[in-house]
């Protein structure tokens, strides 16, 4: 709220939050209201009921009082009951109703394609790894002719719809292995989904979608998702100490410790560790309440240092440091230790682009190229 009131939105989010109110305010006292009304008249139904029944009875000469008395007394063991349990019976229909709604829209949701239940050996995040990595050193070694190796991502035809609106339309964009190309474009344009539709996050269609020049859309969402190393933007950070969130399990014994406190110093984080009283193992408190936005991007970009994966997508990963931590995490990490790996960077810090081979715009779902060093297939 305190970012809200100093960027001026708060008057924006006051009227989002009036109107969503408002929204809600009215259907609360229309079911109030029909429910109070439904209430009513079936209350007064049974009474209506039996009074037309009396007059009804009472003009045909050849009723008598006795049959008369009997057929109120029927109207009134028989009529008034039910009449008073129809407006629950229709209130309880109509919730089920919506519930049954509900539980179709969640049932018609596209779920992840069932993996086999019988593979030749467990497949894992490091050996998927150094298979790409092999074969990339193969595609560019001088056996293999003359041929140009593939890239290292190939997309055409990616399309993202949400909620019945085109987020991502026709993107095409090859990334060249051991380059590093970024995205910029205005908040909103969908960047972040195009991260999460390379993995495999959300429903998407492509019409190609290639790795290292296999088919990804073929692979088992394991051995895919484990080819990428990702940088989220709000870095997520576990209830734990900083020797677990680095390595992202719990419990982890001290003896990789000079390698944790290696991918803190390449991401940048060793000055703040020095002033932890307890070193790496200082808790960090829920979604690491404890930490600033720059530290946990840093603690993410430390665990991404340590997977080895060739595939790397950061998702504006220094939106929330300084310009002195920005140039560390250039020099040390971004083209340092990973100057050789495939990146897809999406920034809006334009101090980092002239360091990328290839830049694209991403702008009403469509993607457009700004920079490039070398041509596109």
């Amino acid at each position: 709220m305190r970012a809200v009131r100093m960027l001026g939105w708060s008057r924006h989010f006051e009227n989002k939050i009036l109107a969503a109110r408002g929204v809600e305010t009215d259907a609360r006292l229309r079911q109030v209201s029909n429910g109070s009304s439904m209430n009513g008249i079936m209350q007064v139904a049974p009474y209506m009921l039996n009074a037309v029944a009396l007059t009804f009875t009472a003009l045909r000469p050849e009723v008598s009082a006795g049959s008369l008395v009997a057929a109120l007394w029927l109207c009134g063991v028989f009529m008034v009951r039910p009449l008073r349990s129809f407006p629950w019976a229709l209130v309880n229909t109509l919730d089920a109703l919506a519930s049954a709604r509900r539980l179709e829209n969640y049932l018609a949701l596209e779920r992840e394609a069932p993996e086999s239940q019988v593979q030749p050996e467990p497949i894992s995040g490091e050996s998927v790894a150094r298979e790409a990595k092999e074969f990339s050193t193969e595609m560019n070694s001088p056996a293999a002719g003359s041929k140009p190796p593939p890239p290292a991502l190939r997309v055409r035809g990616l399309r993202l719809e949400y909620n019945g609106r085109v987020i991502l339309e026709d993107i095409n964009f090859d990334v060249e292995a051991g380059q590093c190309a970024a995205v910029i474009g205005p908040v909103g344009a969908g960047k972040t989904m195009l991260l999460h539709a390379l993995l495999r996050e959300i429903p998407c269609s492509f019409e190609v979608y290639e790795i290292f020049g296999r088919n990804a859309l073929e692979m088992p969402l394991s051995q895919l998702r484990a080819l990428f190393g990702f940088v989220p933007q709000d870095g997520f950070v576990m209830s734990a100490n900083v020797r677990d969130n680095v390595g992202f399990d719990y419990n982890l014994t001290s003896d990789k410790d000079a390698h944790t406190l290696n991918q803190l110093q390449l991401s940048a984080f060793a000055h703040d560790l020095s002033r932890m009283s307890e070193g790496l193992d200082t808790e960090i408190g829920e979604r690491g309440v404890n930490l600033s936005g720059g530290q946990r991007q840093r603690l993410s970009l430390a665990r991404a240092s340590g997977l080895g994966r060739e595939l790397l997508l950061l998702d504006d990963c220094l939106s929330a440091v300084d310009v002195a931590t920005e140039k560390q995490l250039i020099d040390n990490l971004l083209f340092g230790l990973w100057r050789n790996k495939t990146r897809l960077l999406v920034t809006h810090r334009l101090s980092v682009l002239p360091f990328c081979h290839t830049v694209w715009t991403l702008d009403s779902g469509r993607l457009s190229r700004t920079r490039s060093t070398r041509s596109e297939a």
